[in-house]
């Protein structure tokens, strides 16, 4: 084999140092030595057990408020990584407390604050529950006491809301998962809001309500989350990422329900008001009629006068139409005595006759001598019918 290069060496550890997933997300124990701020706002240390010393560093960025020193025993989060230039092998600090906050404790400090930075914990982003929900999930366990709490306060609370339950494992090592999975189903359900509830416990039993699948499941439901978890002391992640939180279970319920007796004396009071409000408008309204009837009556005497004049008006218009339609009877009747005179029926029925003849295709009455001729025809018309005659 051809010998290597220090560079290309050190990059086959950097290589075997950074593919190694156990370096990448490590808690370390050690006491600070060697601390040497920077001006750049970096922190250099080493971390030692009395054993083994590590060089260690902690970015400008991922500097917080603990004011370590030489000599602090702290547990720290973060990887390794190698650095070929100088062959160094340095331990990367993302997170430091001190030792007494315990291993759990610093998990969680840690998971929060990056979680609050990513914007999960805003509170502007956090959603109102609605006023009258008629449809609310509720994530917990079947069998614990929880469910009884929360299902006691709304049946008491909102009787009027459909409680839909996706029941979930709230302890153990299958709980995180458990709760997103239940999360997801009610995802896909009508529900207008989602109570998350557990009973109390220790930190260990709440674990759960810590995990980051599930806070991150949280942030992304399409519905408000009211949470109660565990006891009044007791706080998670769950109830930060939560748009609501209470101390309790019985709490939760409560805030993600209006009061039915609180309703029913609003009602009361409207209907209160209103009837007040519409005896008052009846009273105004009965009093302007009364203004009304009063000034009618004063007017009385002048409205006799105009229909006592209408009655005049009215008896002489009909006075003149009785006598133009009699004038137009009579007119009829002489009329229809003229046409009787006029009439060549009437005339033939008296013994008279009428001569016609053919004149250019048309019937026409001979009333002169002079209107024949010889051997023309005639048509004789006489009162019980028509004869046709030859002048000669």
């Amino acid at each position: 084999m051809e010998p290597l290069s220090v560079d290309a060496l050190n990059s086959i550890i950097r290589r075997i140092v950074r593919s190694e997933e156990l370096l990448a997300n490590i808690w370390v124990l050690g006491e600070i030595t060697n601390f040497r701020p920077h001006n750049s706002g970096h922190r250099f240390f080493s971390l030692t057990d009395g054993e083994a010393t590590i060089r260690s560093v902690i970015w400008r960025g991922d500097v917080q408020d603990f004011p370590f020193d030489n000599g602090e025993r702290v547990l720290a989060h973060g990887h390794v990584d190698f650095y070929p230039v100088r062959g160094d092998l340095q331990f990367v600090c993302d997170f430091i407390r001190p030792e007494g906050v315990g291993l759990e404790a610093a998990r969680f400090e840690q998971l929060r604050a990056r979680l609050e930075d990513e914007g999960l914990f805003d509170p502007s982003r956090k959603r109102k529950v609605p006023v009258y929900p008629e449809h609310i999930g509720l994530v917990t366990s079947e069998s614990g006491a929880a469910l009884h709490d929360v299902k006691n306060v709304l049946i008491h609370r909102w009787p009027l809301a459909t409680v839909i339950l996706a029941p979930a494992t709230v302890q153990g090592e299958t709980a995180p998962a458990s709760i997103v999975r239940a999360l997801a189903q009610l995802d896909q359900q009508k529900v207008d809001v989602v109570i998350i509830a557990r009973g109390g416990g220790s930190s260990e039993d709440l674990a759960a309500f810590n995990d980051e699948t599930v806070v991150r499941a949280i942030f992304s439901s399409k519905v408000p989350i009211v949470s109660g978890i565990g006891h009044d002391t007791d706080l998670t992640l769950t109830d930060l990422v939560a748009d609501v939180s209470a101390p309790t279970p019985s709490a939760a319920a409560q805030r993600a329900t209006p009061d039915k007796h609180d309703i029913l004396e609003s009602i009361s009071d409207y209907g209160r008001m209103m009837t007040s409000n519409l005896n008052s408008i009846l009273r105004r309204e009965l009093l302007n009629v009364e203004n009304l009837i009063h000034r009618f009556k004063m007017k009385v005497p002048v409205v006799s006068e105009y229909l006592t004049s209408t009655d005049a008006l009215l008896l002489r218009l009909n006075n003149n139409i009785a006598e133009q339609v009699h004038e137009m009877e009579v007119n009829c009747d002489k009329q229809d005595v003229r046409l009787n005179v006029l009439d060549p029926e009437a005339t033939i029925a008296r013994g008279f006759s009428v001569i016609e003849k053919s004149f250019k295709g048309e019937k026409i009455v001979v009333t002169r001598i002079q209107d024949v001729t010889p051997d023309e025809v005639l048509d004789v018309s006489v009162k019980d019918g028509t004869f046709p005659v030859k002048v000669v």
